[in-house]
């Protein structure tokens, strides 16, 4: 069932559910759909409504310092969360992301690569792939992709599940019907935790009894549950974690000393430009692109460093992709200017006209990849460009905080101090002199690298967020290096949990929402079987009742 906190007819006494997940993004979602139809009674607390609202959404507006990043863009206080607004670029972390490496401080997560491994499968299907995914060598070898012949570099393939022509999965709308017909799901938006209410004292064993929830107008209610799991993305479930401090003495869990430290992202931004001949630009575009498959399935096809040369070499985990900018005389470009104005450089039309004639066979060429193999265009190029993403070294003074300013709802905003090291601009430097080694060894092409590569002042607009807000609330075997345990249980606090990126004790490269999700129903699995130990489900409780609707309302 999903209802609104603004309007529903909520029982005097509040709700009591088996599990109370605040937040329906990815991880909520994933976590509901997971445990819907079981004996538990699920409890969704969702900040926004079903579609966007600016009082809603500015919510998160908050301070930044140090790395110039955004507080709102990429984050979405909605029925569905970020996916909202999300691309849908699947990908797994490697398996030394998870290791303990003694050249990264502060990495060696408390579970290991295989204890996703299941639950990596079942995401598969959560995320909308029809069919199961094919090994990464046996979809480069169907993609005609060809390993690199250096043992320094590595395909790496990401996924997409796509709707449409560049239309992807938001969750609010996909998982809507499911929600509403379960008997064992209730979801309430405008719903916004406000205060925790919890038994024990920091450096004793702790328990959440209730959290209140409010809307903006202040229409508040109690929710009890025997479990909580903040499912409210990186930087929001860390700051009402840390705004725990205001109504629980010391605030809840033996590791809060280490939430909001080690706050990481996956910084992106161009390493090189590669110059090439034409013939070889549009050979590229076919190695290294976005590629359509069978029921829709695409992929994305890039370069990873080899756990080898990371190890060797002493670097961070990172990939590239590669842009394409099309050289404006083509015929495609002219085509495009035709029928979308504002998609290319403008043109007189008569001069697209006789860009068309003189070169159709570009236009013809895309149409077919467009429209039928739902591939990225290949064009003449005017230039290439390798773009980077990077894992970051965890470093705990990189890091988000309570500033004094508080939102309407009362809670105090987030100040955020993002630092990029030296560790980041050392990978960057050497994962492009790798690539240009193996270009001209090839004869593919020669490789410009980018100035800031080699400078040893701070990194400016070089780098850039990619709203993955990750390691704030990260995961270790105990409270003096992590927040959460292996099971993302707060470590000193009997039955609250964490789901989200902000558990993850190195970011890795590849884009989190996959392994959100595998995290996600791996903790579905563990509430279940915990929760059925301790005795039956709770039979307390209180069904919020919606309000009359109109006759003519539909």
């Amino acid at each position: 069932m999903i209802t609104d906190l603004r309007i529903a007819d909520t029982p005097h006494g509040g709700l009591h559910y088996d599990v109370c997940l605040i937040g329906a993004g990815a991880a909520g979602i994933s976590i509901a759909q997971a445990l819907a139809g079981s004996r538990l009674s699920i409890g969704v607390l969702e900040s926004g409504g079903s579609a966007f609202e600016p009082d809603t959404q500015s919510l998160y507006e908050g301070q930044v310092g140090g790395h110039p990043m955004t507080m709102d863009t990429g984050r979405c206080r909605i029925l569905g969360g970020s996916t909202s607004e999300w691309t849908g670029r699947c990908g797994k972390l490697d398996r030394i992301d998870f290791a303990r490496r003694n050249w990264v401080p502060h990495s060696g997560w408390p579970i290991r690569h295989a204890d996703l491994a299941h639950y990596y499968r079942a995401a598969e299907t959560v995320c909308g792939f029809a069919t199961p995914w094919v090994d990464d060598a046996e979809a480069a070898r169907d993609l005609e992709i060809a390993a690199p012949d250096d043992p320094r570099l590595a395909n790496y393939l990401w996924r997409y599940a796509p709707i449409g022509n560049r239309l992807y999965r938001h969750w609010g709308r996909e998982y809507r019907a499911l929600l509403e017909a379960s008997s064992n799901v209730e979801v309430l938006l405008h719903a916004n935790v406000i205060r925790w209410h919890a038994s024990g004292k920091t450096g004793l064993p702790q328990r959440v009894e209730a959290v209140t929830a409010s809307t903006l107008e202040g229409r508040t209610i109690l929710v009890r549950a025997r479990a909580f799991v903040l499912c409210a993305g990186g930087l929001e479930s860390t700051r009402l974690l840390l705004s725990s401090r205001d109504h629980v003495e010391g605030g809840l869990g033996t590791g809060l000393e280490n939430a909001g430290r080690f706050f990481m992202q996956h910084p992106r931004g161009r390493i090189a430009r590669l110059e090439t001949d034409k013939r070889t630009g549009l050979s590229l575009q076919d190695r290294y692109g976005i590629f359509g498959a069978r029921q829709g399935l695409q992929y994305e096809s890039g370069l990873a460093m080899s756990e080898q040369v990371q190890r060797e070499s002493k670097l961070l985990n990172a990939s590239v992709i590669f842009t394409y900018e099309a050289d404006a005389a083509s015929g495609w470009e002219a085509l495009k200017s035709l029928a979308y104005p504002t998609a290319a450089p403008p043109v007189g039309r008569a001069k697209a006209l006789n860009r068309l004639v003189r070169d159709p066979g570009s236009a013809l060429t895309n149409l077919w990849r467009r429209g039928w193999q739902h591939r990225h265009a290949a064009f003449p190029v005017r230039s290439i460009n390798l773009v980077i993403d990077l894992e970051q070294k965890p470093d705990p003074d990189s890091r988000v905080t309570l500033s004094a300013e508080r939102d309407r709802l009362g809670l105090r905003k987030l100040h955020v101090d993002w630092r990029i090291n030296p560790e980041e601009r050392r990978t960057s430097a050497h994962f492009a002199r790798i690539l240009a080694e193996h270009f001209s060894r090839n004869r593919t092409g020669s490789l410009v690298l980018e100035d800031w590569l080699h400078d040893t002042g701070p990194i400016g607009d070089e780098l850039s967020g990619t709203f993955h807000h990750i390691g704030t609330l990260r995961m270790a075997s105990n409270p003096r290096e992590g927040v959460v345990d292996g099971n993302c249980q707060v470590h000193g606090v009997d039955n609250l949990y964490v789901s989200s990126c902000a558990t993850f004790t190195t970011g890795g490269h590849a884009n989190p929402t996959f392994t959100i999700v595998a995290l996600a129903l791996r903790l579905a699995d563990h509430l279940r079987a915990r929760l059925s130990e301790q005795g039956h489900p709770s039979s307390a409780t209180h069904e919020v009742k919606r309000p009359p609707r109109h006759p003519h309302s539909r």
